[in-house]
């Protein structure tokens, strides 16, 4: 098995690229070629078809919010920016980071996060893989409020979206998103509830999400 990943934040952002050989768990640094994206991080990442890596926006040198999209085979290691069309921009997002994406069959999913001048959204968007076009969703329900530094994701045919930092401040509420519907719901939980917290990690196995660490306002957490 392989485990990719793109950028970050240790000192100073990077334009680094590292593979993970699951087999053997070994890291190693990526040749890659084409045009990869710039040194950034807080960005978002699907894989597709088990092959395909989208990278979307993220936070980027100069306080730049970036709306850019890129894709990395994982066949031959060569990323490729995705063009969007002029006159199709405005169903593209703006620039945003610490937002979530969630992969359903061949559109890719994207909400929250905060855009330039610290505004938060809570828009919902589509990105068709097959056609390299965007779609702002008209979405139902009751859509999680504007937040950034969330966790989502993928059950079934729901996104999961948990925590963040918005407005009312911290929050661990849980929202699902149904990728046929395109219905947003507020899932109310039972038992012990995690603390409010953002930059956390989430993963599914099973039936169960499994939710690691953040930050909750007063400390850094590894409660799992």
């Amino acid at each position: 098995g392989i485990n990719a990943e793109y950028g970050g934040t240790p000192k100073f952002m990077e334009k680094d690229q590292s593979i993970e050989l699951l087999d053997s768990w070994t890291w190693s640094e990526l040749a890659t070629t084409g045009v990869a994206p710039s040194p950034r991080h807080v960005h978002s990442a699907v894989l597709h078809s088990g092959d395909k890596l989208l990278i979307f926006g993220g936070y980027s040198d100069g306080a730049v919010h970036c709306d850019d999209l890129f894709t990395l085979d994982l066949t031959n290691l060569r990323w490729s920016r995705i063009q969007i069309p002029s006159f199709l921009k405005k169903n593209s997002p703006s620039g945003v980071h610490s937002h979530v994406a969630a992969l359903d069959r061949d559109t890719m999913y994207v909400f929250g996060g905060i855009g330039s001048k610290g505004l938060l959204v809570n828009d919902t968007y589509a990105f068709n893989i097959n056609t390299n076009t965007w779609q702002a969703l008209e979405v139902k329900g009751e859509p999680p409020s504007a937040r950034w530094g969330h966790t989502c994701v993928t059950y079934k045919t729901d996104m999961i979206a948990m925590g963040g930092f918005g407005r009312g401040g911290f929050n661990s509420e849980i929202h699902r998103f149904n990728f046929e519907m395109r219905h947003w719901a507020h899932v109310h939980t039972k038992g012990p509830q995690p603390s409010p917290r953002h930059f956390h990690s989430a993963v599914v196995y099973k039936d169960s999400m499994f939710v690691l660490g953040g930050y909750n306002g007063n400390e850094i957490t590894n409660d799992f």
